[in-house]
């Protein structure tokens, strides 16, 4: 008898590498001559990378390492896959993750997606043109602007002058204008699929802020603020763009990084484990 193991990691308990290789033990302790394979899956967040790094059905897979900014600035090291075909796996946990920084030194208004547009430049600068992002697992709720800003965006004030690089989900509120005009023109021209496991819209009660923003590191005050933030940051974007993203599903996956990458990259997202799958094969 043939047995498929395709589990995903348990949060906080086990890799899915782990929980595969525990649920082969067992099986052969009841019959050695069970045929096993082990296909660690992922649901396309956190994990992602991992899940399927050593996979056979990905021949030919090789790390990527990269210097990149964390939520808080400081300087990580964040990895990704590239694959045949002019493909990457990134994973967005790697550079902008709630667990790079212990919890009591979080605070989600100084956080942003820089490290993820560096991931996502360095990924184009290796020649790829087909990406998956992982989302998930973020420490940020900047609407992506961290990550814009690494890939030429710029974002204006109203007295003139350019928000900090990187920016945060504080910077949101006072952004009077969007200039795409130094985007870096790869980002569009690149086919990005994001994985993500939520539907959620940017803005309200079931948006970024309000359903994910406390686990981040948001106070009741910060959530007000941040979701003010998000609400003009969101016109600002309709007005620059001619269209409204606020809406998708998806929106306001990964603190509004769902909503950036529609906006600046024209991804598509997908639910992670369907592109797993594919992979997978």
């Amino acid at each position: 008898m043939k047995i498929v193991i395709a589990l995903d990691s348990f949060k906080g308990s086990c890799s899915a590498q782990a929980a595969c290789a525990a649920v082969a033990q067992g099986l052969r302790r009841v019959d050695e001559e069970l045929e096993l394979v082990e296909m660690p899956v992922s649901d396309g967040g956190e994990g992602l990378l991992s899940a399927l790094a050593e996979s056979p059905q990905l021949k030919g897979a090789r790390w990527q390492q990269q210097r990149c900014a964390s939520p808080y600035g400081l300087s990580v090291q964040a990895a990704f896959l590239i694959l045949p075909g002019e493909r990457a796996i990134i994973e967005m946990a790697q550079s902008c993750g709630l667990e790079l920084t212990p919890k009591a030194q979080r605070d989600v208004r100084l956080a942003s997606s820089f490290g993820l547009g560096e991931q996502v430049k360095a990924a184009l600068d290796a020649g790829c043109r087909r990406l998956i992002i992982g989302l998930g697992g973020s420490a940020t709720n900047d609407g992506g602007i961290g990550f814009a800003q690494a890939l030429g965006a710029r974002f204006w004030r109203e007295d003139g002058t350019l928000l900090p690089v990187p920016a945060a989900g504080q910077d949101l509120a006072h952004i009077q204008r969007i200039d795409l005009s130094e985007l870096d023109p790869r980002l569009r021209q690149a086919e990005i699929q994001a994985s993500c496991d939520v539907t959620n819209p940017l803005l309200g009660e079931d948006g970024a802020t309000w359903v994910y923003g406390a686990q981040k590191g948001a106070n009741e005050a910060a959530l007000r603020e941040l979701e003010a933030g998000m609400a003009h940051y969101s016109r600002q974007l309709t007005q620059t763009l001619g269209y409204d993203v606020s809406e998708r599903p998806g929106a306001g996956a990964a603190g509004g990084m769902g909503a950036a990458l529609i906006a600046y990259a024209g991804a598509t997202l997908r639910p992670g484990i369907d592109l797993v799958l594919e992979l997978l094969n």
